[in-house]
């Protein structure tokens, strides 16, 4: 889910491979209350969206999706990147491995986007139009070689990045966050207490607390890492 502002939000409706948009209002609690929601973006096949999985969300009100077909092995072609400009009109940007984490640079001028492939997890960067909904120059970012014992040990999820123009990123199964500067450098590391984070969050009074989510081991139940951090969200930020 992402927040446009306090009466806009997007979500991910993965089984029916759509995004929808909610319209919110808040109780006397100042706690938001979906009032209504619609289909904001839904290709239709034979280029229906796989999943989808993740989302980010320009300041303009552009998304940007990441889905994948899950299978034991990751391989060619079973993940996608699409976008849905303002209007709702959906375009396929990628069809890739297997995708996942997804955001933007503070900035807008680049697009993170996570693929699994047999021989390993990549982040790719391209430059972005947020307006347009379309991407130019991929490049590589960072990449992940999978463990010997297992192509499902430690696994790229959610991504996001904050005003410095770092990205930081869930190593599902790996019991960690890394965090990467801009030119795609591993600035550092961020221990939590279970083993599979799956996405994070930036929020706080100030925007640098940074919540992580996940698996519990040995149960079918959530868990919630918190930290403070020495910079803010980008989502949090082009909130205030």
């Amino acid at each position: 889910m992402r927040f446009l502002n306090d009466k806009t939000a997007f979500v991910i409706d993965s089984a029916n491979h759509r995004v929808l948009k909610l319209s919110l209002t808040e109780d006397s609690n100042n706690f938001p209350i979906v009032l209504n929601s619609t289909v904001f973006c839904a290709p239709t096949k034979p280029e229906a969206m796989m999943e989808p999985n993740d989302l980010t969300l320009s300041r303009s009100g552009t998304v940007f999706t990441s889905g994948m077909m899950f299978t034991t092995f990751p391989h060619n072609r079973e993940g996608d990147v699409w976008s849905c400009t303002k209007n709702g009109e959906a375009k396929r940007l990628e069809l890739i491995g297997r995708t996942n984490g997804i955001d933007l640079s503070f900035n807008e001028t680049r697009l993170y986007v996570s693929e699994g492939t047999p021989s390993g997890q990549r982040i790719w960067v391209y430059e972005v139009d947020v307006h347009a909904g379309t991407i130019s120059g991929k490049r590589s970012f960072a990449f992940f070689e999978y463990p010997a014992d297992s192509a499902q040990s430690i696994a790229i999820d959610g991504m996001r990045t904050d005003v410095q123009e770092n990205l930081w990123v869930t190593r599902y199964g790996g019991r960690e966050v890394v965090v990467f500067n801009q030119h795609g450098k591993l600035i550092g590391r961020v221990g939590v207490s279970f083993q599979n984070p799956t996405n994070l969050e930036f929020g706080g009074e100030n925007g640098t607390t940074l919540f992580i989510v996940g698996q519990c081991e040995g149960a079918d139940a959530g868990c919630v890492d918190s930290i403070q951090v020495a910079t803010p969200g980008r989502s949090w930020t082009i909130l205030q």
